[in-house]
């Protein structure tokens, strides 16, 4: 069951960061310029996706 919470949480960062990155690439395209908060969103991803993983991986190591 936790593991279950936690990978619907995973699911929604995720999706959370693919809407950060379609705001963030609709700025870029509009204004022709990057936003400073490219880096920390870059490190959100990256943090987001590892725990994802991990999860995944967890869950799948406790499948029949």
């Amino acid at each position: 069951m936790a593991m279950h919470a936690e990978l619907r949480n995973a699911s929604r960062q995720v999706n959370a960061v693919g809407v950060n990155l379609n705001q963030l690439l609709r700025h870029v395209n509009a204004y022709n310029e990057v936003p400073e908060s490219v880096t920390w969103l870059a490190g959100y991803c990256f943090q987001v996706v590892r725990r994802a993983e991990a999860v995944i991986v967890e869950l799948g190591r406790r499948l029949p």
